[in-house]
């Protein structure tokens, strides 16, 4: 077969394009340090990195989905330890109380005490957290507790819905205590409840019974321990969020390592790569610019 000028020609043509896309992917593996920038360039392991990158990217919204989680326990148990130690305060004051050697003046004293008391307790039931009350239920842009000292009425504007943060798929943790904590077991009127007791107290203490007062003492250790039921659901909900949150984490280390090790390029070798395809670019070119010479020189001649 006689080769051609022209077919020499086209075959130099395409040796040069072929050495010039070669390079051009070398220079694109040393700017992006990825060895896998489009799916052509492996279709199998792009595949698997935007699998990767979908799982990494529903990880992540679960880890945040926790973090604000964890927000409303920390808070919540917070705020529970704040209204246990209420409690005990309001304990120590029923124990001065029952002393029959008190006077009335002392007891009227006392009592104001326990009206600070019932001050701090609407403070914590009404606590918010960004904006939000932890003790509303899903009504978390208004105040739940409506406390009336002089009448002795407490009115809840909360409900009874759980607030829950979705951590997994199809599943849920819930993140508040609600209002049942105050003795709300639903919207308007609460019956009974921490806040009942305590007012208790306080008229006990106002009328100088010292007696009514000594007998409140098994009511208020029952408030306390009802509150450290709570605390103990909340504990368990934390320790159950942060043990999700760890898992996640490592379930992050070990993706984004797989996902590094099938698209980071190897900058040593790629370096080594574009080094020779440069090499083997000028070449074509250089042997290009020959055959043009030559060409010339025979088309004068």
């Amino acid at each position: 077969m006689r080769i051609s000028h022209n077919m020499i020609a086209g075959n130099l043509l395409r040796a040069v394009q072929t050495n010039l896309e070669g390079l051009i992917r070398s220079q694109e593996r040393m700017s992006t340090g990825k060895k896998v920038n489009r799916p052509s360039d492996d279709p199998a392991a792009a595949n698997h990195i935007m699998t990767l990158r979908a799982s990494l990217d529903i990880n992540r919204q679960y880890t945040r989905n926790i973090d604000d989680g964890l927000a409303w326990v920390y808070e919540t148990d917070a705020a529970l330890n704040d209204a246990t130690g209420l409690l005990q305060k309001a304990r120590e004051l029923a124990v001065q109380g029952s002393n029959g050697t008190l006077t009335r003046e002392d007891m009227a004293a006392l009592a104001r005490q326990v009206d600070g008391v019932i001050d701090g307790m609407t403070n914590v039931a009404n606590h918010a957290l960004g904006g939000k009350y932890i003790f509303a239920g899903t009504k978390t842009s208004t105040p739940p507790f409506v406390v009336d000292k002089d009448s002795k009425t407490v009115t809840y504007n909360g409900d009874t819905s759980a607030i829950l943060r979705e951590v997994a798929a199809d599943f849920a943790v819930q993140v508040d205590a609600g209002g049942v904590v105050f003795g709300a077991a639903g919207q308007g009127n609460v019956p009974d409840g921490v806040f009942h007791t305590l007012f208790r107290l306080r008229d006990a203490l106002d009328s100088g019974d010292h007696a009514a007062v000594g007998n409140l003492l098994g009511e208020i250790d029952q408030r306390i321990d009802e509150l450290l039921v709570h605390r103990v659901k909340i504990g368990s909900r934390t320790n159950h969020l942060e043990a999700l949150k760890a898992q996640l984490q490592d379930q992050e280390v070990r993706f984004t390592g797989v996902m590094s090790g099938l698209q980071d390029a190897d900058i040593a070798r790629v370096t080594i790569e574009f080094g020779q395809r440069q090499l083997a670019y000028q070449a074509a070119l250089a042997a290009g610019a020959r055959l043009l010479q030559t060409s010339l020189l025979d088309f004068l001649r």
